[in-house]
């Protein structure tokens, strides 16, 4: 009976680590890497990408991130951070065009989407627009 016990207890403590334990989070200090659908544009390097696929007829190409504490309940909590990183890489933010979570960058003639909601975001490549 202890040793079934015992057994329950380490399994159960497995599983709680990995649900939660292993999860990854938005941090403010993070590294980034780059988006696959635009070379320049940076992204949380422990983000994971999720999904590219959109039936939106203004996108070109869509990269859906999964990452815990990004965007906050409402996707309105915008992380400084990752924005000052992306303006650092030459992006400008067309702040008249913001929409609640949608942020809008352009560099050059490249116009790029970004949407946040609760731990995902999303990057979007905007159709009719030159990449860089």
């Amino acid at each position: 009976m202890t040793k079934k016990i015992t057994y329950i207890v380490f399994i159960s403590t497995i599983l709680l680590y990995t649900m939660f334990g292993c999860t990854n989070k938005y941090n403010e200090d993070g590294k980034f890497t780059y988006s696959k659908i635009q070379t320049n544009f940076p992204v949380p390097d422990n983000a994971k990408l999720i999904g590219s696929d959109t039936k939106n007829k203004n996108i070109e190409e869509i990269e859906k991130y999964k990452l815990k504490n990004i965007g906050g309940q409402q996707g309105l909590i915008i992380p400084k951070n990752y924005i000052a990183k992306i303006k650092k890489n030459g992006w400008t933010e067309l702040e008249n065009e913001r929409d609640g979570s949608k942020l809008v960058f352009k560099k050059n003639k490249q116009i790029i989407w970004v949407i946040f909601s609760q731990d995902q975001f999303y990057i979007c490549k905007i159709k009719g627009t030159e990449a860089t």
